[in-house]
């Protein structure tokens, strides 16, 4: 899941055909957002949550960053290349940045980040997929960082701009606070963790990229009940609510003050499933799978359990969901 900020408004991508709503007239100081779930950790990279991750997105931020297309750009990092073999990337850092606690990023600071990951005693969350590629990190020069695949790894720039290749300060790191507290370099900063209740974010005044666009703060709460975020939608308690249950779709769509939007490509799309029981012979015979897939009414199954508001996938990944390796995935 992604989060961006977009005309002084935060778009969240959500489940099932990326479905997303908010007040069309909202632009207070606060923006509430109400998720399905409490956040895991603080400590992006100890965590794997889909809704924790959009929550410590404007916290946080890894060398490279996706805009909106999907496309790669410069975020801790302003430039970087390879060698011959794609097995040595080298990168140079961005100048002038500074962690949440006054920490100045630098290549040392990166160097710590990914030694905490391939560091096997640990036992990160997030650690496993770098650990099966990445030889190691080192500094060149201050500001310049050089990585060390074990092989080829064509998702490697793709990756650090997720969970584990995120920043967190070393100050915090070393305190061993990371976990509940985040201390990071982005756009916002913690304001307030209240365990069971909210996180509250308030905008980094020090951000290098300037001052922060958005609303001044971002307060988020939970709750699994799918009838209770379509409740704080409807009263305001809510601005955004994510994901958006798409059975209520139909009462959002009918008050003027909300929008509803459907985002089907890239980034803002998921994949669920729907787990069917099958009749007896289905479970004892052994039919070909495609003959079982047969049998099956897909769309109407989808439609049902999403209240229209889906697209039935093909195969893991959907064809309108982002690839690693390009072409590799065939949807029939």
């Amino acid at each position: 899941m992604t989060m961006f900020l977009k005309n002084r408004r935060f778009v969240l991508a959500s489940a099932v055909a990326g479905g997303l709503v908010f007040p069309i007239s909202a632009s207070a100081a606060t923006l509430n957002v109400m998720q399905t779930e409490a956040p895991r950790s603080m400590d992006p990279g100890d965590q794997t949550a889909t809704y924790t991750a959009a929550l410590l997105d404007p916290m946080y931020e890894g060398l490279l960053k996706r805009d909106p297309d999907l496309s790669l750009k410069p975020a801790l990092a302003t430039e970087w290349s390879s060698d011959a073999a794609g097995l040595v990337w080298t990168f140079k850092l961005r100048p002038g940045v500074k962690f949440h606690d006054g920490t100045p990023f630098d290549a040392d600071v990166v160097v710590k980040n990914f030694a905490r990951h391939l560091d096997t005693k640990r036992g990160l969350a997030a650690s496993g997929r770098l650990r099966t590629f990445l030889e190691g990190v080192t500094a060149v020069d201050p500001m310049t960082v050089q990585f060390k695949l074990k092989s080829q790894y064509p998702a490697f720039l793709a990756l650090l701009t997720t969970g584990p290749c995120l920043m967190v300060s070393p100050a915090a790191e070393t305190a061993g606070t990371i976990g509940s507290k985040a201390v990071g370099t982005g756009p916002y900063k913690l304001a307030e963790y209240k365990s069971g209740e909210y996180v509250l974010q308030t905008k980094n005044g020090e951000w290098w990229g300037g001052a922060p666009k958005g609303e001044d703060e971002i307060k988020w709460t939970w709750t699994p009940e799918p009838s209770v975020m379509n409740m704080a939608l409807q009263t305001g308690d809510a601005d955004v609510i994510n994901p958006f249950p798409s059975a209520f779709a139909q009462q959002v769509k009918a008050n003027p003050e909300n929008k509803l939007a459907e985002l089907n490509t890239g980034n803002n799309s998921s994949l669920r499933k729907i787990v069917l029981g099958g009749t007896p012979g289905m479970r004892t015979l052994r039919v070909p799978r495609r003959a079982r897939l047969g049998r099956i009414a897909r769309h109407r199954a989808s439609s049902r359990a999403y209240s229209g508001h889906h697209r039935p996938a093909g195969g893991a990944p959907p064809e309108q969901a982002p690839s690693d390796s390009p072409g590799r995935f065939t949807h029939r």
